[in-house]
């Protein structure tokens, strides 16, 4: 399924300057003033984002990705194929994947097989160890934009759901970077991760209460929050099918075992049956 939600919070996160940097190490990416391609056969191709750096010489394609599969990683490697060959330059393909599972770093193409050397998987990260990082360094008054990142993709870094109060305690951490120059972006991700995330209205309502927002029905809330309620529900329904499916699946294997168990009963049936019939004809026997 394509995560639109994700999608939306790479889009703000890409408003703030520094997230480039975050991506690729690199300081000085600039625009390129088109992100597509069109192919001799007029093939019109459409990057996420395309930049120019001048102290590498090189162009930089960031793509982001939520979901990563074979037919995706070859569409990336074919932007990178030809706006080489169009330019006749280096280029760098830096792929940002927020899926919940660690795809592959190699992949095949043009009969190539072809080494993703700038994959950034936030499903690699600890996100526990993370979480105590950010909060030490709030503590501290340390926190770098780089750090702000790191907390608006916390929810999709490993390990992070054995924290059961996960949810609550990133609201707490919300609530303290008030004051940061980019909470209208910690605000609104953290209220779509909230959205997305919780299966009660006692968390949303915590949210309200710690950010001391009276509403989160506002235009600027609305396409995030309205997208993250429509995945949740889709993956809520998911869960039910699983479950439903579970549930089935263990109907027919008792009614397996109900139906072995009638044929075992007249089985022993039959075997008491002959039983008696037997101690008849050796009572006979004895009397004889």
């Amino acid at each position: 399924m394509k995560r639109d939600f994700e999608d939306k919070i790479f889009q703000l996160c890409s408003e703030k300057k520094e997230f480039r940097s975050y991506l690729t190490g690199i300081d000085d990416l600039k625009k390129c003033k088109s992100k597509e391609i069109i192919k001799d056969d007029f093939e019109r191709m459409i990057m996420d984002s395309l930049y120019k750096s001048p102290s590498q010489n090189c162009l930089v394609i960031i793509e982001h990705q939520s979901n990563i599969t074979k037919k995706i990683m070859r569409r990336n490697l074919k932007y990178h194929v030809n706006l080489r060959e169009k330019y006749q330059k280096l280029v760098q393909l830096h792929i940002f994947h927020t899926g919940l599972r660690i795809a592959p770093r190699k992949y095949e193409y043009d009969n190539q097989i072809h080494h993703f050397q700038y994959l950034k998987q936030t499903f690699e990260q600890n996100g526990i160890e993370t979480f105590k990082k950010i909060k030490n360094k709030i503590k501290n008054n340390e926190t770098t934009p780089f750090d702000i990142f790191d907390f608006v993709w916390l929810p999709k870094y490993g390990k992070i759901e054995r924290n059961k109060n996960f949810l609550k305690e990133y609201i707490d951490v919300t609530s303290e970077l008030k004051n940061h120059e980019y909470y209208d972006l910690i605000e609104k991700t953290t209220v779509g991760w909230v959205d997305k995330l919780s299966r009660n209205d006692e968390t949303i309502n915590y949210l309200k209460e710690r950010l001391g927002m009276m509403s989160i029905d506002s235009p600027e809330f609305r396409d995030l929050r309205a997208t993250a309620i429509y995945e949740r529900t889709v993956d809520e329904l998911n869960e039910l099918k699983e479950k439903y499916a579970e549930l089935k699946e263990n109907k027919e294997e008792l009614n397996e075992l109900k139906e072995k168990y009638e044929e075992q009963k007249e089985i022993n049936k039959e075997l008491k049956e002959n039983n008696e019939e037997l101690k008849k004809q050796l009572a006979k026997f004895e009397e004889k």
